[in-house]
């Protein structure tokens, strides 16, 4: 992705790639790697950002996504379901194929339980246990949840190339995933616990789901600008013409280059059968450094049909 000529964005990222800590080297490859973006929306994006000094882009950013794809539900749908985002759309999915995605609910339990916790559990411990009991505890509090949830694009996988891949990730959903889909965000400790969620409901939750977006258009391999700044996330080249395989890819966090299709797609409201599990992890890894995860994707994307000049000149356009 190449900004105006005369845009101040171009230097920054130009000088983001050659910055010392390698996550801001990736973040300004995605940037530069991204080609699933047409003029109209750069140009908006662009805009949007203004000029700001390096040290002030990251923020610049993330206001972006604040206020054009991490919407309330009052100020209308997030800008990469929109037909200007028709390079990164994807084809609508049978409506009974399977979905996955890793829920955090760690801020939400704490969020929504507070601090009123008779049982002496922490939060997480709580949410666990009340999902456990099938307790009305938690049919309320995914209630109060969808209530407050903005209209985040949610990253999804598709069940059956996680079966294929690796058949027994079921097993260790909360290691497995994390690894096969890049979710290096959920990192976990004994002193800050995580309560994650196993989520699986078919693709005609997302096309039923009430809302204005297009059905047609309620699918999207994720771009750069579509999300926060992120080094376990990489762009995907854009798909050859009549492609089977038009979704994104994943960054595997171990380095093993899987390529684990990826997409995000339009919010949907959780029902209580969506939850598979509930883990509380306090400990996650051991992963590959930045380098070395993005090395092993590079190489593996470089090998598919096609994609072989993928990310090799960061400087290029």
């Amino acid at each position: 992705m190449r900004f105006s000529p005369a845009s101040p964005l171009n230097g920054i990222v130009d000088s983001l790639l050659s910055a010392t800590e390698p996550v801001d080297r990736a973040k300004a490859e995605n940037i530069r790697w991204e080609s699933r973006l047409d003029a109209v929306r750069i140009a908006h994006y662009e805009g949007e950002i203004g000029s700001p000094d390096p040290e002030d882009f990251a923020t610049g950013h993330g206001d972006y996504v604040a206020n054009h794809i991490n919407l309330r539900r009052d100020t209308g749908e997030p800008a990469c379901f929109a037909a200007a985002n028709a390079p990164a759309l994807l084809p609508t999915l049978a409506p009974a194929e399977r979905l996955v995605r890793v829920e955090d609910m760690t801020g939400w339990a704490e969020r929504i339980f507070g601090r009123d916790n008779p049982a002496d559990l922490k939060d997480p411990e709580r949410l666990k246990a009340a999902f456990e009991s099938g307790s009305a505890e938690f049919t309320a509090f995914l209630t109060t949840w969808n209530e407050a949830a903005d209209l985040r694009p949610m990253f999804a996988a598709v069940v059956g190339d996680l079966d294929d891949l690796r058949p027994g990730w079921r097993g260790s959903w909360w290691t497995a995933l994390p690894e096969l889909l890049g979710l290096g965000h959920l990192g976990a400790a004994t002193s800050h616990p995580r309560a994650l969620a196993l989520m699986e409901y078919p693709a005609s939750r997302v096309l039923d789901e009430a809302g204005s977006v297009d059905p047609a258009h309620r699918f999207a391999a994720p771009t750069v600008i579509d999300h926060h700044l992120n080094a376990y996330f990489c762009p995907s080249p854009v798909p050859a013409k009549g492609a089977a395989i038009c979704y994104g890819r994943a960054v595997n966090l171990t380095a093993r280059g899987t390529l684990v299709c990826e997409m995000i797609h339009r919010h949907i409201s959780y029902r209580p059968g969506d939850v598979k599990a509930i883990v509380v992890l306090t400990e996650t890894g051991p992963w590959a450094t930045v380098p070395d995860m993005r090395a092993a994707h590079l190489t593996a994307l470089r090998s598919q049909p096609g994609w072989a000049g993928f990310g090799v000149d960061a400087t290029g356009s």
